[in-house]
């Protein structure tokens, strides 16, 4: 039967009534779960409002089919019976194609559909990701001006005073030589415009995931202006775990062993964690301490996604030594998140716009305290057996 103007009308009605009600109790829920049982009570009687509404429809439905005027001259077969060969009907369309046809189904709308309410919910889900800060490896110094520089005393060996006989003259040695390392802040930033009519019609704190959202970019850009520095270091090949002792033992200064560690990415990790000595025990073992910490000859070994830290042309990157003592992520603003609904372009396009800025500068301080290397992400010959 065609459906009249009237009675689509009617089915856009219920479809707006259900998408209001899960709205209400999305809401309610979340009211529930802060405590709040005067909000909950607000939104409960919104939902008795919206079911009344919903039911009243119906009731007028069901009004509207009892008053049609049938035409006599037209009248229908015996129900029962018309009922009985449209059951027979049915059955046997379902058995020869799959398919159900002058039925009540959930599927369509008109046919029972608008009985059954959808499961709308209108909360934002964030995807879970990995965000591993570099800045947690590095010093961070906080600065109070955008400029300057920091006075640090020459890498060079230290020789040992002379032997001298009685009364004959001292000799004069050599003093320490100092060197300066110059930072230089620059702002990072950017405005996330908001439209007001988003912010007030949806049942989430826009303004609050937002705010999260600029939180993780902070630690992208920081992530990100680490590792382009460490990337301008020579690239030393490691084709075994005799490559990363030896990174450890002879590359990096004994005085940079205490707080060494090993930076990689998954695909390192995964080289890693596969490498076995001779006698089958796995090179990588976990740290005594934390267990769901993993350590090669006791240091850990700590695993940042491919996106984050990417390998190239099949080779996976491992970073050594003492990113404190190498790096200085020299802080003048930590980010800074500003909101206006009025200013700029915010009043003459209704929005809400909200400002992220954050300064700093990366210098390395000692390029000796941190060893830049690759792995091929293929390789899995066990590493010879330690003596």
């Amino acid at each position: 039967m065609q459906k009249t103007k009237k009675q689509e009308e009617i089915c856009m009605k219920f479809k707006d009534l259900q998408a209001l009600k899960a709205q209400a109790v999305d809401a309610a829920h979340d009211s529930i779960d802060a405590g709040d049982m005067d909000k909950y009570k607000e939104h409960k009687a919104e939902i008795d409002k919206i079911n009344a509404q919903i039911e009243a429809y119906s009731e007028i439905q069901e009004a509207e089919k009892v008053n049609q005027v049938l035409d006599f001259n037209q009248m229908p077969k015996d129900p029962v019976i018309q009922d009985k060969q449209t059951e027979v009907k049915s059955f046997v369309n379902f058995m020869r194609t799959g398919l159900i046809s002058d039925a009540m189904v959930e599927k369509v709308d008109e046919d029972g559909g608008l009985l059954v309410p959808e499961d709308i919910s209108f909360k934002i889900n964030e995807y879970k990701r990995e965000y591993v800060s570099l800045e947690d490896y590095v010093n961070v110094e906080p600065v109070s001006r955008p400029k300057g520089s920091r006075l640090y005393e020459k890498l060079s060996t230290m020789t040992p005073l002379v032997a001298v006989e009685e009364m004959t003259e001292i000799p004069e040695i050599e003093g320490p030589g100092f060197e300066r390392i110059n930072f230089m802040v620059k702002n990072y930033a950017g405005i996330l415009p908001m439209s007001n009519d988003l912010i007030q019609d949806s049942d989430e704190n826009v303004v609050a995931y937002a705010a999260r959202w600029g939180a993780r970019k902070s630690v992208v850009t920081r992530n990100s202006l680490v590792l382009n520095l460490i990337k301008q270091l020579p690239v030393q090949a490691i084709n075994s775990v005799d490559g990363i002792k030896t990174a450890i033992n002879v590359t990096l200064d004994p005085v940079f062993h205490g707080g060494a560690v090993i930076i990689t990415n998954q695909d390192g990790f995964n080289v890693l964690d596969l490498l076995k000595y001779e006698d089958g025990k796995y090179v990588m073992q976990p740290n005594p301490i934390d267990p769901t910490k993993k350590q090669i000859e006791g240091k850990d070994v700590i695993m940042f996604s491919n996106k984050v830290l990417p390998s190239n042309a099949g080779k996976a990157p491992i970073i050594i030594g003492d990113l404190k003592e190498a790096i200085t992520l020299f802080d003048r603003q930590q980010q800074s998140i500003l909101t206006t609904n009025i200013g700029g372009k915010a009043f003459t396009r209704n929005s809400t716009d909200m400002r992220f800025i954050e300064r700093e500068d990366v210098k390395f301080v000692d390029k000796e305290a941190v060893v830049y290397a690759e792995i091929d992400k293929n390789f899995t010959v066990a590493a010879p057996d330690v003596v």
